[in-house]
Protein backbone atom coordinates (compact mmCIF):
# COMPACT_ATOMS: atom_id res chain seq x y z
CA UNK A 1 0.00 0.00 0.00
CA UNK A 2 2.98 2.01 0.70
CA UNK A 3 4.44 2.02 -2.82
CA UNK A 4 0.62 2.71 -4.39
CA UNK A 5 0.23 5.69 -2.54
CA UNK A 6 3.76 6.81 -3.49
CA UNK A 7 3.16 6.29 -7.06
CA UNK A 8 -0.76 8.17 -6.94
CA UNK A 9 1.25 10.94 -5.56
CA UNK A 10 3.97 10.84 -8.13
CA UNK A 11 0.74 11.84 -10.32
CA UNK A 12 -0.19 14.14 -8.06
CA UNK A 13 3.49 15.55 -7.93
CA UNK A 14 3.98 16.12 -11.71
CA UNK A 15 1.06 17.83 -12.08
CA UNK A 16 2.29 20.18 -9.41
CA UNK A 17 5.84 20.32 -10.73
CA UNK A 18 5.06 20.37 -14.70
CA UNK A 19 3.82 24.43 -15.03
CA UNK A 20 6.47 25.36 -12.64
CA UNK A 21 9.57 23.94 -14.50
CA UNK A 22 7.36 25.14 -17.77
CA UNK A 23 7.48 28.59 -17.00
CA UNK A 24 11.56 28.21 -15.30
CA UNK A 25 12.18 27.30 -18.74
CA UNK A 26 11.07 29.99 -20.24
CA UNK A 27 7.89 28.07 -21.92
CA UNK A 28 9.70 24.89 -23.34
CA UNK A 29 7.32 22.00 -21.99
CA UNK A 30 9.12 18.69 -23.56
CA UNK A 31 12.66 19.45 -21.67
CA UNK A 32 10.31 20.60 -18.47
CA UNK A 33 8.66 17.48 -18.84
CA UNK A 34 11.67 15.30 -19.27
CA UNK A 35 12.93 16.59 -15.79
CA UNK A 36 9.66 16.91 -14.01
CA UNK A 37 8.66 12.77 -15.35
CA UNK A 38 12.21 11.69 -13.16
CA UNK A 39 11.06 14.21 -10.30
CA UNK A 40 8.00 12.96 -9.33
CA UNK A 41 8.55 9.43 -9.38
CA UNK A 42 11.97 9.11 -8.17
CA UNK A 43 12.05 10.64 -5.33
CA UNK A 44 8.38 9.69 -3.75
CA UNK A 45 9.57 5.45 -4.87
CA UNK A 46 12.70 6.18 -3.08
CA UNK A 47 10.97 7.79 0.57
CA UNK A 48 8.41 4.91 0.35
CA UNK A 49 11.22 2.47 0.01
CA UNK A 50 12.99 4.48 2.92
CA UNK A 51 9.58 3.81 5.15
CA UNK A 52 8.93 0.30 4.24
CA UNK A 53 12.99 -0.43 5.35
CA UNK A 54 12.76 1.76 8.63
CA UNK A 55 9.22 -0.26 9.50
CA UNK A 56 11.23 -3.59 9.33
CA UNK A 57 14.10 -2.77 11.20
CA UNK A 58 11.80 -1.32 13.85
CA UNK A 59 9.84 -3.78 14.47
Amino acid sequence: MILSYAACWGAVTLRVWLPILTIYFDGNFTKAYDIVAWVSWVPNILVALGIISYAKTAS
